[in-house]
């Protein structure tokens, strides 16, 4: 046993990884949950984390580039998105021009962050995680209340961008939580 009182043990045949702390005086993370790990995919944990980390940098980058293109698309010819032509359509799509800013901020950070391998990247997926679900509840509470998802082509539209935002914004949420511990290291 430490001096925490955590007793120490190792698997044979397992590579337990470092015993290095988060923070000082946190329990070491048991080598058993990391084994088991290495069991269920047959790589160790690292591994699987470095794969995944460039999957969802590679993902926010995407994100950000499908940001920029909305809008562009938006200022250059609105009936190439917009699932109405009414003002109060266009007015309530113009009014996420800046939430919708600062949701590539936090995406191209937490992409950035992630590729430079720094512990901000935790606090940027969590911004880009929840932002996503945000404006997702914004738009998708809109959508309903005004029949927008069944108003033809753009309403199919409009209903795969929220479909796409949910996911991704659960998928990055629930991988950094996942993984908060190498995020934090």
């Amino acid at each position: 046993m430490d001096d925490l009182g955590h007793s120490r043990f190792a698997l044979d045949g397992f590579d337990t990884g470092p015993r290095e702390h988060v923070y000082e005086g946190d329990p070491e993370p048991a080598p058993l949950l990391q084994a088991r790990a290495t069991i269920v995919t047959g790589e160790p944990v690292s591994t699987n984390f470095e794969r995944s980390r460039r999957r969802i940098a590679a993902g926010l980058l995407l994100a950000a580039c499908l940001i920029v293109a909305y809008w562009v698309a938006w200022w250059a010819d609105r009936d190439l998105v917009a699932s109405r032509t009414t003002s109060s359509y266009y007015s309530f799509e113009d009014a996420f021009q800046i939430a919708d800013a600062w949701l590539l901020i936090t995406v191209v950070a937490a992409a950035v962050q992630l590729a430079r391998q720094r512990a901000s990247a935790l606090l940027w997926l969590i911004a880009a995680g929840s932002a996503g679900l945000y404006l997702l509840g914004i738009d998708l509470f809109y959508d309903l209340a005004h029949g927008i998802y069944g108003s033809g082509g753009g309403g199919a539209i409009e209903l795969a961008i929220d479909i796409l935002v949910a996911g991704s914004s659960v998928v990055v949420l629930m991988w950094s939580w996942h993984y908060k511990t190498l995020l934090l290291k």
